[in-house]
């Protein structure tokens, strides 16, 4: 499947289905503590990241949120 991930075009290898957030994340290699994810402008909570599908040509924004002093 195709989809835009942070202004990116990228393709996954993905059941009809799609991807959950979770494994979409998984597939990337993204283990970071402070990440926020939005699927077509909705932002997602991490409690739904294993039920939310992601799906061929959606946009998906994956932001690390980093603290600092």
């Amino acid at each position: 499947m195709t989809i835009l991930l942070n202004n990116n075009q990228e393709d996954f290898a993905a059941p009809e289905q799609g991807l959950s957030v979770s494994e979409l994340l998984a597939a990337k290699g993204w283990t970071f503590p402070l990440i926020i994810v939005r699927v077509n402008g909705t932002l997602v909570k991490r409690e739904d990241w294993s039920s939310c599908r992601v799906v061929e040509g959606d946009e998906v924004e994956a932001l690390h949120l980093v603290s600092g002093g």
